[in-house]
């Protein structure tokens, strides 16, 4: 019977993996009305929507930050100052008119600049989205943004590992969970929208339900999980088991109440190993969700750029592991780094018919996944998705 279970809760996972159901935010709904009216294989003149990492500094030392394990990643020398980020703020309303930026760190609230530069994007007519870790987000900061943010278009994301003290201190260091409560209450009580992100690792993947209900209560909009990725050697002990994400997972789906529920997971982790596959070859079988391939299978439509904490320009977040810049935003204006973009290799065409895994019965599924983690494990646009583990067994 618990086979039979865990059966049903995988196919229950995968239908809403195919589904792609993601939070209605006002930037993603002005996306998909464009993409209808165009192409298949169309590319963005112009990016309308910034992930831009404002500060390198933190106050936590979480487990399973990209940052643990090299304390120079949180080095402040060399961080744009408050003039360099409103002088960048302004330029991505005057020369791309912006639609969306996404702020985030480091902990943004340990950026001296932050309200200004919120007031400066704001006045700009641009939707918001600031990331914190919600430990610093006193009941003060909250009400200050509160009159800064916009309540129906804007949002404040925390990220909140565990559903109580013992699970979440394990990862984020001890007394930080009532601290991270706090900021969620002060946000939804002064009308603005919070999001919470969970990266399931092995301390929490079994909670993962337990902090979605605990989403509902607080009133949070959206929960999601996102997929843990190793990138030092001590943090391997910490990858999750999937199975126990996919049973906690089927239980919030069955569950939906209010909050939004999002799956941050790819394909290739449904056929990490031969009893998923087994799984997963039973489901295509029965329910065949193929959609159709585009011939040109690169991540993006050039609609976004990242820009880190010391002015650095790159096409997606992917990009800065693994390869160059477009430019620095203290030397040339993001209209000129923007032109230099058909110089990148993440600007090229990535064709399915070049795919180096197009023979991989998945293929049609996964679409080669994540052309930066290609980039940086193979040297290649076209090779699979550095982390498809299902590759590496065949090949």
């Amino acid at each position: 019977m618990q086979e039979e279970t865990f059966i049903k809760d995988f196919e229950n996972v995968l239908d809403y993996h195919f589904q792609n159901k993601k939070y209605p935010t006002v930037n993603r709904q002005f996306f998909e009305a464009v993409a209808q009216n165009c192409e298949e294989n169309y590319k963005f003149s112009t990016p309308w929507t910034i992930s831009w990492q404002i500060n390198s500094n933190c106050n936590l030392r979480c487990k399973h930050c990209f940052f643990e394990g090299d304390d120079s990643l949180y080095n402040t020398e060399g961080d744009l100052n408050g003039d360099e980020l409103l002088k960048i703020a302004e330029e991505l309303h005057e020369k791309f008119n912006a639609v969306a930026v996404s702020l985030t760190g480091g902990e943004t609230l340990l950026c001296k600049n932050v309200f200004e530069l919120l007031e400066k994007l704001k006045n700009c007519g641009i939707i918001v989205s600031l990331q914190s870790n919600g430990t610093l987000l006193t009941p003060e900061k909250a009400q200050k943004l509160s009159k800064i943010l916009n309540k129906e278009t804007d949002f404040v994301q925390i990220s909140l590992d565990g559903s109580c003290a013992e699970i979440y201190d394990k990862i984020r260091g001890k007394g930080n969970f009532e601290k991270a409560i706090t900021a969620i209450k002060s946000l939804t009580a002064s009308g603005l929208k919070v999001n919470v992100n969970c990266t399931p690792t092995a301390f929490n993947a079994a909670d993962i339900f337990n902090l979605y209900k605990l989403c509902c209560r607080l009133g949070v909009s959206k929960f999601s999980i996102s997929a843990f990725v190793p990138c030092f050697e001590e943090q391997n002990s910490m990858i999750p088991d999937f199975e126990t994400v996919i049973s906690e997972s089927s239980k919030i789906i069955q569950k939906l109440r209010g909050t939004f529920f999002e799956f941050n997971y790819r394909f290739y982790d449904f056929v990490q190993n031969s009893r998923l596959r087994a799984l997963v070859d039973g489901y295509l079988e029965k329910k065949n969700p193929l959609k159709n391939l585009c011939a040109d299978l690169i991540c993006h439509k050039n609609n976004t750029i990242f820009i880190n904490s010391k002015g650095k320009v790159y096409l997606c977040f992917g990009c800065e592991a693994c390869n160059e810049p477009l430019g620095d935003c203290r030397t040339d204006s993001l209209e000129e780094i923007w032109k230099k973009r058909s110089e990148n290799i993440f600007f090229k065409e990535r064709l399915a018919k070049n795919m180096k895994c197009k023979t991989c019965k998945y293929f049609a599924y996964c679409k080669g996944g994540c052309m930066a983690s290609a980039y940086r494990k193979y040297k290649d646009i076209h090779a699979p998705d550095g982390l498809c583990r299902y590759f590496l067994s065949w090949n």
